[in-house]
């Protein structure tokens, strides 16, 4: 069978293509096409001539963000011969990095990409493509966080400039600043304002009472800010507006992202304690089809909450999370966990037995995080709502334990014959830490296990 692999790189406007044999001998090299319907159907007219001489084309595109949808579309049920995959753009910086590449452009990224699919058209042909379904839904999600990041740095620069001209203001947002605070500033930007406004027209600012009022005017007046200018004034007043605006169109968003993008994934996520229907929904539109994911594993992988370990030879690195998916999708598995070791006993457990091992309260949420990861595949493998009690029946024995303490015992004894046995015989320090390392291992480990059985400390979640 004569096969041909086909590199699609998309940006904006054109798209660069690609066409080499199974040999990498070019058939068509570093074409450009216009990112229209004139563009698309010259596409397809050099891919049917391709299929004049070629049994089947395995074309791939890279994901850019958006770019390459159109040609995408166009492309994934033009001919049955023509086989369209979507790669995830590191596996293309990863192929220019193994072939060595000084230079790269649009062009020379379509052959990189034909390559790689000349390498590896069995591994992508396996894989299940994403749906377009989710992908306003997407989109929206997208838009979200940009406004929220957007919001994040409007904060940031303000609490810097309050701190220039009113910090007794700060005084009151040391978790935080109210929501009460920026409607205050956008009405009385300056000092003078504050000051001169009567109590109790500040309490009508909702959230603002009237000795909570009468606080703020003694906090303002008591304190060492520069004073005011009209540029100052001008700048507090642009940014508490632009951050009220900001959090009214975020909740705006987040509700009608919930009422449109419910989906069957989201009504089992959202039976998980802690678990809302925004949070499920953000979650599910990313998961797409849970068949897309071979293991539990893997979809851990997909969301960063696996635990990366680094060692070579004598050294070694503390586990620690990769955060290499999503941000914005892993920020909302944390804050599922975070409430889910407030609502659920099982995860409450796994927290307080992380925290009993001396962990912090990131490192205890991360494990809980990954855990939580491997329950939703369970559930949206086996199409079940949340239940706490069947976690813990998947528990191992106590007996399993203590048996396992007792095997532990012995190996933490062998090492320790070992390095008696070798004090007086010439020996390397490599060797020597090695067997100490391992003799430290096997005492972790009895802890860890002698730990599970003790009563559960209290702990401040």
């Amino acid at each position: 069978m004569k096969i041909g692999f086909g590199g699609l790189d998309a940006s904006k406007g054109y798209c660069d293509f690609s066409l080499i044999s199974k040999g990498n001998e070019f058939i068509h090299r570093k074409m450009t096409f216009i990112d229209n319907q004139v563009g698309v159907d010259e596409l397809k007219k050099v891919l049917s001539l391709g299929l004049l001489s070629l049994d089947k084309i395995y074309l791939a595109i890279e994901s850019t963000g958006g770019y390459e949808n159109n040609w995408y579309n166009q492309l994934v049920s033009f001919d049955k011969r023509v086989i369209m995959f979507r790669i995830n753009p590191l596996r293309t910086h990863h192929e220019s990095k193994k072939n060595m590449h000084r230079n790269i452009n649009d062009a020379i990224s379509s052959e990189i990409i034909a390559r790689h699919v000349s390498e590896n058209y069995e591994e992508l042909e396996k894989a299940k493509p994403r749906s377009l379904k989710f992908y306003t839904a997407k989109q929206m999600h997208k838009t979200i966080q940009g406004f929220i990041k957007q919001k994040t740095r409007n904060i940031n620069q303000l609490e810097k400039v309050l701190y220039s001209c009113i910090p007794g203001l700060l005084t009151f947002s040391k978790n935080g600043m109210p929501k009460y605070m920026y409607k205050l500033l956008q009405k009385y930007p300056s000092k003078a304002k504050i000051l001169n406004a009567k109590p109790a027209s500040l309490a009508k600012i909702k959230g603002l009472t009237l000795e909570k009022a009468e606080a703020i005017q003694k906090a303002v007046r008591l304190d060492s800010g520069s004073g005011d200018t009209k540029l100052t004034e001008l700048n507090i007043k642009t940014l508490a507006k632009s951050i009220n605006s900001l959090a009214a169109q975020i909740k705006v968003l987040k509700s009608e992202l919930a009422k449109h993008g419910a989906n069957e994934l989201a009504d089992l996520l959202v039976t998980i304690p802690g678990c809302g229907i925004e949070s499920a929904v953000s979650i599910s539109i990313e998961i797409e089809d849970i068949k897309r994911f071979a293991s539990a594993p893997s979809l851990c992988c997909y969301f960063g909450v696996h635990p990366e370990n680094h060692s070579s030879g004598d050294t070694s690195k503390k586990p620690k999370m990769s955060k290499k998916g999503s941000s914005s999708y892993r920020g909302t598995l944390y804050m599922v966990a975070k409430n889910a070791i407030m609502y659920d006993p099982y995860f409450k457990e796994i927290y307080q037995n992380q925290r009993a091992k001396g962990k912090t309260f990131n490192d205890a949420l991360g494990v809980v995080m990954n855990k939580l990861t491997r329950i939703i595949f369970g559930m949206l493998t086996n199409e079940e709502a949340y239940n706490s009690s069947k976690p813990k029946a998947q528990r191992s024995n106590p007996v399993d334990a203590e048996k396992q303490i007792e095997k532990l015992e012995k190996e933490a004894a062998e090492y320790k014959t070992e390095l008696e046995k070798m004090q007086n015989a010439p020996i390397s320090q490599r060797t020597e830490n090695k067997i100490k390392k391992a003799m430290e291992k096997s005492q972790n480990s009895i802890e860890e296990l002698r730990t599970r059985s003790k009563p559960l400390p209290s702990a401040n979640i």
